[in-house]
């Protein structure tokens, strides 16, 4: 019987390194482009052959999601959404992936392919040939394990209007696998059975393959749409509310929160949770009985939060029926 392995990885890494934001790439046709949940991600390879991330305007090695759409007035992308957004939540989207596909029109105006392509004519492409010194011509795309051909199609559509070839697209989990192979996190042996956890924001996608020869043969797939890092964020947002209830004896939840109040809250948590790395805790503004008042996040209690999360996809995963990987469908690089 083979054995199995587990690796768990962010899809960030799948395709792309290590940010060099001061590398000079030249000679760059084609690139990787991730258009996630959290912040879109674009590499290229350089002339020696490695892999470069190439960054936003500010130096971050990912573009930020947000899209902003009030009344008739332009859409703004990035950091600007987010801080158009404090002033009027109701017309900020921080992600509008789950909305591919689907037909949906934000703010009642663009499609979600609309603004794809907007954003990369604006704010991506520029960005990145500036750094690459060259015209970006083609891409290849990734999309999750459980979305269909519409949600391909409209990210496709936007990156031809955009004016870039569409070499194609490679499933998440896929691409995980890939970087796990590269970077020695995933060691399989010749006919052992591995599985890979890919946690994005989104969705968190399972790829199931057997080593045969020196390639990782990928067998199966699966997806859980509805158990990411959104979640995650909830479960902190929850010990946060807890731990201000304890100290102003009133209880606070984020139904009960108008909705500029619960996106700044939401906000703060989002900060927070990326802080945490750097210091053992941080202060999260909560707005209680008509003031701010700033409560303690530990490190300790976001690790009891991913321990949590993680049994919750263990046994999730237990539940799945795997579909077994199409390696002819076109278009798609499994």
């Amino acid at each position: 019987m083979a054995s199995t392995q587990a690796a768990s990885v962010d899809s960030a890494k799948a395709l792309f390194e290590q940010p060099s934001a001061n590398v000079a790439v030249r000679s760059v046709t084609s690139c990787g482009l991730d258009l996630a949940t959290g912040g879109h991600k674009v590499a290229v390879i350089d002339m020696s052959g490695s892999l470069v991330v190439l960054t936003d305007q500010t130096g971050k090695p990912a573009f930020h999601a947000g899209v902003f759409v009030e009344g008739q007035g332009s859409p703004v992308f990035g950091e600007a959404a987010e801080q158009e957004g404090l002033r009027n939540p109701a017309a900020y989207k921080p992600t509008i992936k789950p909305d591919r596909g689907t037909g949906v029109k934000v703010g009642g105006r663009f499609t979600t392919e609309e603004l794809d392509t907007m954003m990369l004519t604006l704010c991506i492409i520029p960005a990145c040939q500036e750094q690459a010194r060259e015209h970006l011509t083609s891409v290849v795309l990734t999309a999750p394990n459980g979305v269909g051909d519409a949600y391909c199609a409209s990210i496709t559509s936007a990156a031809e209007k955009a004016g870039l070839g569409v070499k194609g697209i490679i499933r998440e989990a896929s691409a995980v696998c890939r970087w796990a192979m590269q970077c020695g996190a995933l060691k399989p042996s010749e006919g052992e059975t591995a599985m890979v956890v890919d946690i994005g924001a989104g969705t968190t996608d399972i790829a199931i393959g057997t080593m045969v020869g020196n390639q990782f043969k990928i067998v199966a797939s699966d997806s859980l749409p509805d158990h990411a890092g959104w979640v995650i964020q909830r479960m902190c947002a929850a010990v946060i509310l807890a731990t201000a209830a304890k100290l102003h004896g009133t209880q606070v939840t984020l139904d009960k929160m108008d909705a500029q109040a619960r996106y700044h809250f939401m906000h703060g948590v989002e900060t927070a949770v990326r802080q945490l790395g750097q210091r053992d805790s941080v202060r999260v503004p909560v707005a209680i009985g008509g003031k701010t008042q700033l409560v303690e996040f530990k490190t300790s209690e976001y690790k009891r939060v991913l321990d949590e999360f993680m049994k919750q996809v263990a046994a999730k995963m237990e539940q799945k029926q795997y579909k077994p990987v199409d390696h002819h469908k076109p278009g798609i690089d499994d």
